[in-house]
C-alpha cells in the first residue's frame, strides 16, 4: 500500500518509529514468533489509539464536544476546535483527525485556515470522510418549492424570492449534480455568430456591431445578456453597458485592451443569458427583476424530485492564509475523500478582463503559504472558476488521485501569477524590487494520478493544469480530456535576461486526449511559454480539434523564451496542426518521439524574432503520415542554425511522395536539414490502429538510433486499482463548435474604412498594426473624401488584415495614398495567398520614397508629392481565373489602366492584405477611402 493511502488514524512516520523500536528489540531476543507478533501489536497500539479525533455530522450540534456520539455540525466549528486543541498542546506528538460523517455541509462563506491551524511533521492534522461515506462541502443552497410549467412553453419556472430585484444573482446552476447552461444564442452545437467588427466611430475595444438579425434589443432584460467573445485562444466575457439599435451596436463596460477584432476581422461570439433562447433541454434563465427561475428539464428529469442547487458563494470556498511576512506558513494539513462543489463565477469582477489562460481567475480552494500538505481522493466539481490555486509561498503540496470535472475554468493554477508579484516584498505596500522575494517562491508541488475533464463550462480558454512561477513541479500520470485549450500549460513569461524563477519542472506519463472542441486555437496538449529546463516525457497525446481558420492545436508547443526543455519519448497523433512547435526558443531538444497523422506534418518552427535565434535540436524522431505532408513549413536558420537530423519519415499511403515545405526530400536536405534522416517504414506494429510499439530489432532503431519505449508509454495516464481507474461514470461528451463554411465567410471579407467616422488618434478597425508607431486617424491632413485620413509612420513595418474563405468571385480593392512633401515613406500594397509560413503574392503595388509607382516589375507613373492618388485593383478568383489583375490609377491629371501579371502564379485563395514599409528610413504617408468589394462569379 502506498504511504499516502494509510487510513488517517495511522500516520506512517509514527508507524515506522514503532517498527524501528521493535526491530531494535528483536536483535536481543529469541522469543517465540507468536510472542513477537504480540509485541508488535503492543507497540503499535499507542500509534493506533493516540491520535485525537473530532467528529462532524450534518445532524450534529456545534455546542457538542465533537465526539463520535456527539459530533459537531459544521466544518467551521471543527477547525476552531482543532485550533484550540493545538493551542493547548504546543509540543504535541499525536496527530489530529477530523472525521466527517456522510452528508452535505453548506458553507455561506469561505472556510479559512491560518498558521494557528497547522499541524507538525509528527502530528499532522487530517480532515477526512468517515470510511465509505460521501462528504460534500457545498457553496450552494437548494432551490426548494413547487415548479410549474410555463404556460405554452416546454420549460418550467419557480419563484426565488431572494433573487427578486437583483437581490441574489447567480450565474451557475446544477441539477442532480451536473452543471446546466444558461440559455445561449446560438444554442450549443450551432455555429457562433460573427460581427461586422467594432462600432464605426466607437471604442474598438468595447463595442461590437452585429450583423442584421443577430441581436434583438426587444429581448427580455437585454443588458443582462453577456457577450462571449471567442477570440483565438482566450475568450473575453463582456457585460453589455448600452445598446444602440440604429447602429446594431453593443457597447461594453469592461477592461480589455484588445480591439474586439484583434483575432478575427469579423469577431466570433455567442450570447449567454438570453431568455428568448431558452429552447434546449438543460438550459436555464434567471429573471433578475422578477426573481423567477426558468429551467428546461432534460429528458426524464422530474423537477419534483430533482436536486436543483444554486451557488451562494462566488470564487472561493476554502482559503489557506499563510503569513508570508512573518514566515509563518499553514502546514501539515491533509484532506482525504472530500467533495467540493457549488461555487459561482464572479462575472461582474472579471467583466471584460483578458489574460492568456484566464490566469486572473480565482479558485474555489485557494492557498498562499501552504506547505507540507496534501489532497487525496477528493472530488472538485461544479465550481465556477479554477478548482484549486496553490499560489505564493506554497511548497511540498501533493494533489493525488483527485477527480476534477464539470468546472467553470480549469483544474489547477500553480505558482505565483506573474513576475511583478514574485518580486513584490511581502511587506504591505512595498513596491516590486529587481529580484525575487524568496518567501513567495513556490517549490516542489506534485500533481499526480488525477482525472480531469469537462473543463471551461464558463471560461473556455483555460489551462487544465497551469504551472506559473513555480519550480520543481511534477505533473505526472494525469488524464485530461474534454477541454477547449491547453491541457497542461507552463506559463511563466519573462524576457531573455536569464531569470530562473520557474525551472526544473517535469511533465510526464500524462494521457491528454480529445482536446479543443473546435472552440479555440493556437494550443498544445502540453504548452510552455517561459520556464527553463522542463522535462516533458512519456506523455500520450492524441485527438486535438482546433478552430479551423487560425493556427491549430499541436501535440507539444514550446513557445517564447523557453530554454533548455527536453521533449522525449512521447507519442502524439491525430493532431489538428503539426505534431510539435517551437516559437522563439533556444537550446530545446526534441528527441526519440513518435508522431503521426498531423494536419500540417511533423514540426513547425516560428520565426526568428528580435533575438535572431530560434534554436532546437530535433533528432531520432519518427513521423508517420497518411498523406504526402512530412513538413509543411520552411524557416530561416538564423544566427544559430537548428540541428534537424536522424529522423524517420513514412506515409501509410502506398506510392505517396512525401513533401517537405513544398520540396522533395532531396531538396529539403540541400537546405542543411535531415542530412542523415531517412524515408522508411519504422516497423510499428499497427500504426493505422494507433499501435506504435516497435521491436528493439526494428530497422528504424539501427537506421537512426531510435530507442523503443513501449513498456514505459503504457504507464501514461492513471494508475491504481480498477475502483479508481475504471469506475467513474462520465457525463456525455460535449458538442464540437461547428465552423462557418468558406461560402458563408466570403461575404464578410468586404472592407469599408472611412476615416471621417472616427475621432483623431483612433486606430481604425480591420487593419492591424504589426509594430508600434503612428497608425491613426488625423485631421491635420485633409483626406481625399473628407477632412480626415489615416496617418502612417514607416516604423510600423506593416499594417494588415486576414481573410477566410475568399476563394471565389470578382475582387475589387480601392484605396488612396498621399506622400507628404517632407520625409515621404516608401510603401507597398500587397495581396497574398499564404502557404503556411510562406506565401504567394498576387497583386503588388510599390511606391518609392520619390513617388515612383512600380507594379510587379513594371514601372508606371509617379505620385505627385502632397496630392492624393487613387488606386483600384481588380481580379478574379476561382477555377480557371487568369493570374492577372487590372490596376487603375487616378489623380488630378486623369486616370490610367494597366493589366498586370500576379507576382507569383498559383493564387487560388486570398488570405492576407497589407501595407508594408520596405525600408527603415523615417517617413510618413497617408491613406484614405479603403474599400474591398466581392461580387459573385
Amino acid at each position: 500500500m502506498p504511504l499516502t493511502t494509510f487510513p488517517p488514524f495511522i500516520q506512517p512516520r509514527s508507524l515506522f518509529k514503532a517498527i524501528a523500536v521493535w526491530l531494535s528489540e528483536l536483535k536481543n531476543t529469541s522469543q517465540h514468533p507468536i510472542k513477537l507478533l504480540l509485541s508488535i501489536c503492543v507497540l503499535l497500539l499507542p500509534t493506533l489509539c493516540h491520535a485525537d479525533s473530532f467528529y462532524v455530522s450534518p445532524e450534529g450540534n456545534d455546542s457538542y464536544p465533537g465526539t463520535k456520539d456527539r459530533p459537531f455540525a459544521t466544518p467551521e466549528r471543527a477547525v476552531e476546535s482543532v485550533c484550540q486543541e493545538l493551542a493547548k498542546k504546543k509540543d504535541r506528538l499525536e496527530p489530529i483527525n477530523v472525521i466527517f460523517m456522510g452528508g452535505v455541509y453548506r458553507l455561506s462563506r469561505p472556510l479559512k485556515f491560518t498558521p494557528d491551524d497547522s499541524g507538525t511533521l509528527d502530528a499532522p492534522v487530517t480532515y477526512t470522510a468517515a470510511p465509505g461515506e460521501l462528504v460534500v462541502f457545498s457553496g450552494g443552497i437548494p432551490i426548494t418549492g413547487s415548479w410549474t410549467q410555463t404556460p405554452g412553453k416546454p420549460y418550467w419556472q419557480i419563484t426565488v424570492p431572494k433573487a427578486k430585484d437583483g437581490g441574489w444573482i447567480f450565474n451557475s446552476l446544477t441539477v442532480n449534480g451536473l452543471s446546466r447552461m444558461r440559455a445561449r444564442f446560438p444554442r450549443e452545437g450551432e455555429k457562433e455568430l460573427r460581427a461586422e467588427g467594432p462600432e464605426p466611430g466607437g471604442d474598438s475595444r468595447h463595442s461590437l456591431r452585429c450583423l442584421p438579425g443577430d441581436f434583438n434589443p426587444a429581448w427580455t432584460n437585454p443588458t443582462d445578456i453577456d457577450v462571449v467573445l471567442l477570440a483565438s485562444w482566450t475568450p473575453v466575457i463582456h457585460r453589455i453597458r448600452e445598446i444602440i439599435p440604429e447602429k446594431r451596436s453593443l457597447r461594453f463596460s469592461g477592461t480589455d485592451n484588445h480591439t474586439v477584432d484583434a483575432f478575427d476581422k469579423n469577431p466570433r461570439y455567442y450570447l449567454s443569458n438570453v431568455f428568448e433562447a431558452l429552447t434546449e433541454p438543460g438550459e436555464w434563465y434567471l429573471n433578475r427583476k422578477t426573481g423567477i427561475l426558468y429551467y428546461y428539464p432534460m429528458v426524464g428529469e422530474d423537477l419534483s424530485k430533482a436536486e436543483v442547487v444554486a451557488p451562494l458563494i462566488k470564487s472561493r470556498m476554502i482559503e489557506f492564509e499563510g503569513n508570508l511576512a512573518a514566515d509563518r506558513p499553514v502546514e501539515h494539513l491533509h484532506f482525504r475523500d472530500l467533495h467540493f462543489r457549488d461555487v459561482d463565477s464572479d462575472l461582474d469582477r472579471y467583466d471584460g478582463m483578458y489574460r492568456q489562460g484566464h490566469m486572473y481567475l480565482d479558485a474555489a480552494v485557494f492557498a498562499e503559504g501552504l506547505r507540507h500538505a496534501s489532497f487525496e481522493r477528493c472530488e472538485f466539481s461544479q465550481l465556477g472558476e479554477y478548482a484549486m490555486e496553490l499560489a505564493d509561498g506554497c511548497r511540498a503540496v501533493t494533489v493525488r488521485q483527485c477527480h476534477f470535472w464539470d468546472l467553470g475554468a480549469g483544474a489547477m493554477q500553480l505558482g505565483v501569477v506573474d513576475l511583478a508579484t514574485l518580486k513584490t516584498p511581502t511587506t504591505p505596500g512595498a513596491k516590486p524590487g529587481s529580484s525575487m522575494e524568496p518567501r513567495r517562491e513556490v517549490l516542489d508541488l506534485t500533481v499526480d494520478n488525477n482525472l480531469i475533464h469537462r473543463l471551461g463550462t464558463v471560461w473556455h480558454g483555460c489551462y487544465g493544469i497551469g504551472n506559473r512561477f513555480a519550480s520543481g513541479t511534477k505533473i505526472t500520470h494525469n488524464e485530461i480530456f474534454d477541454t477547449h485549450w491547453d491541457a497542461v500549460g507552463l506559463d511563466a513569461r519573462w524576457d531573455w535576461k536569464g531569470e530562473k524563477y520557474s525551472h526544473g519542472n517535469e511533465v510526464a506519463y500524462n494521457h491528454l486526449h480529445d482536446l479543443g472542441l473546435r472552440y479555440q486555437t493556437d494550443a498544445g496538449g502540453v504548452y510552455q511559454i517561459g520556464p527553463l529546463d522542463t522535462h516533458i516525457h512519456h506523455n500520450l497525446i492524441h485527438d486535438t480539434h482546433a478552430y479551423p481558420y487560425t493556427a491549430g492545436y499541436t501535440g507539444i508547443y514550446i513557445d517564447e523564451t523557453s530554454r533548455g526543455a527536453v521533449v522525449e519519448n512521447n507519442i502524439v497523433y491525430n493532431l489538428d496542426w503539426t505534431a510539435f512547435i517551437q516559437n522563439y526558443g533556444d537550446d530545446n531538444v526534441f528527441r526519440n518521439n513518435i508522431c503521426a497523422f498531423a494536419r500540417e506534418g511533423f514540426f513547425d518552427r516560428g520565426s526568428l524574432g528580435h533575438s535572431k535565434v530560434n534554436y532546437m535540436e530535433v533528432t531520432r524522431n519518427i513521423y508517420i503520415a497518411r498523406d504526402d505532408k512530412a513538413q509543411l513549413t520552411n524557416w530561416k536558420p538564423g544566427e544559430k542554425p537548428p540541428v534537424f537530423n536522424y529522423n524517420i519519415y513514412y506515409s501509410l499511403t502506398p506510392g505517396a511522395k512525401l513533401t517537405f515545405a513544398g520540396m522533395s526530400f532531396a531538396g529539403w536536405k540541400e537546405t542543411g536539414r535531415d542530412s542523415n534522416s531517412v524515408i522508411m517504414n519504422p516497423g510499428c506494429r499497427d500504426p493505422d490502429k494507433f499501435d506504435f510499439s516497435i521491436p528493439a530489432d526494428s530497422p528504424a532503431c539501427k537506421a537512426v538510433g531510435f530507442v523503443p519505449f513501449d513498456a514505459e508509454i503504457k504507464k501514461a495516464g492513471l494508475y491504481g486499482d480498477t475502483s479508481w481507474t475504471n469506475s467513474i461514470k462520465l457525463p456525455p461528451p460535449r458538442k464540437f463548435l461547428p465552423a462557418w463554411t468558406d461560402e458563408e465567410l466570403s461575404p464578410l471579407n468586404e472592407i469599408d474604412i472611412d476615416p471621417n467616422q472616427y475621432n483623431d488618434g483612433i486606430r481604425p478597425p480591420v487593419l492591424t498594426a504589426a509594430a508600434r508607431g503612428v497608425y491613426e486617424v488625423t485631421s491635420k491632413v485633409a483626406g481625399m473624401q473628407g477632412p480626415k485620413c489615416i496617418e502612417l509612420e514607416a516604423s510600423q513595418r506593416y499594417i494588415h488584415t486576414v481573410f477566410h474563405g475568399l476563394k471565389q468571385g470578382k475582387i475589387t480593392f480601392s484605396y488612396a495614398v498621399m506622400q507628404p512633401v517632407d520625409q515621404p515613406a516608401a510603401i507597398t500594397m500587397e495581396i497574398r495567398d499564404e502557404k503556411g509560413a510562406s506565401y504567394h503574392a498576387g497583386p503588388s503595388v510599390f511606391i518609392s520614397r520619390d513617388g515612383q509607382i512600380t507594379a510587379g516589375k513594371q514601372k508606371l507613373e509617379s505620385l505627385q508629392p502632397g496630392k492624393w492618388t487613387h488606386f483600384e485593383v481588380s481580379f478574379a478568383l476561382g477555377d480557371g481565373a487568369p493570374q492577372t489583375y487590372t490596376l487603375k490609377i487616378r489623380n488630378s491629371l486623369g486616370e490610367k489602366s494597366h493589366v498586370l501579371p500576379f507576382v507569383k502564379d498559383g493564387i487560388h485563395e486570398i488570405q492576407w492584405l497589407g501595407f508594408i514599409f520596405p525600408d527603415k528610413e523615417p517617413g510618413k504617408c497617408y491613406l484614405d477611402d479603403l474599400h474591398l468589394k466581392i461580387n459573385k462569379p
